[in-house]
């Protein structure tokens, strides 16, 4: 891992009612516990993040997840900040379809919902696309995910139905 990226994309931010977190590329020591960072997360919350398909937790999925290269494979972990030990709350990743593309992707844990960290994570990859030259950034969610169409709308995403209950939206960088 390049320290130099990673203190690029490392951040604290104030979310909800003055509670600060901290957000940093995941590391492959993010991989050690998956149990704990899966209880985070609520059955529906990965169906929309994964849009029906719940992956299984296997080492080398684990493994693919963590690794990355900063510039085709990049995660963003949010995690709380206290004296005790952190716990990861949130991810978002892109990931390069083609040197001009890059897929978009968040979940949060459920009891972090509602405060804002998606926006501050939206833009943040946003932010992260644009500075590693991509052209496009897309992502797919169910027709019925408001929020996220939502935030999509409001940073100039042109949205489409796709096949089924999903759209595709698209941002030209």
């Amino acid at each position: 891992m390049n320290e130099e990226q990673e203190k690029q994309y490392t951040t604290q931010v104030t979310i909800g009612e003055d509670v600060l977190v901290s957000i940093r590329p995941i590391r492959m020591s993010d991989a050690d516990n998956p149990e704990s960072l899966r209880e985070q997360f609520s059955t529906k919350s990965i169906l929309q993040r994964f849009l029906g398909y719940v992956p299984i937790a296997s080492p080398k999925v684990i493994k693919a997840l963590t690794d990355i290269d900063y510039k085709c494979k990049l995660a963003l972990i949010t995690e709380t900040i206290s004296s005790e030990d952190s716990e990861i709350i949130a991810i978002t990743r892109i990931a390069c379809e083609c040197e001009e593309k890059a897929e978009f992707a968040i979940i949060i844990a459920d009891d972090w919902q509602g405060m804002g960290l998606a926006s501050v994570m939206m833009d943040l990859m946003i932010r992260v696309t644009r500075d590693l030259n991509y052209k496009i950034l897309f992502a797919y969610t169910f027709s019925d995910n408001k929020k996220m169409i939502g935030m999509f709308i409001r940073r100039g995403f042109t949205l489409r139905h796709d096949e089924g209950r999903t759209i595709y939206a698209e941002l030209k960088l």
